[in-house]
């Protein structure tokens, strides 16, 4: 691939991205929700409004990390898998030679 040619975009990291964004604030929310579960006395109209996600995480939180974690696993190898291939098809497209194996 010529050096003033972009780097292919692999789809696959566009959906690491996404679902790793998601798994942050699903893992963010379900700490919240364990700290808020050691002290129960503590309560704040700050976090009324959040009610709603955390009544959410506790009934779902602990099957949603896992389904994320399983998609994060699967989209990273899938990632890394198919990183050489989007590279051989976008050199393919403009015509350049494709990049030697290392």
């Amino acid at each position: 691939m010529p050096p003033n040619q972009p780097k292919p975009i692999n789809p696959f990291n566009i959906v690491l991205l996404v679902v790793g964004v998601l798994f942050v604030v699903t893992a963010c929310g379900y700490s919240v929700l364990t700290v808020k579960a050691s002290h129960p006395f503590e309560a704040s109209e700050a976090t009324a409004s959040g009610e709603w996600l955390l009544n959410l995480l506790d009934q779902y939180g602990f099957a949603a990390l896992m389904t994320e974690l399983v998609i994060l696993a699967f989209t990273a190898f899938a990632a890394m898998g198919t990183d050489e291939y989007w590279t051989r098809r976008a050199s393919a497209k403009s015509g350049a030679d494709p990049p030697e194996a290392i």
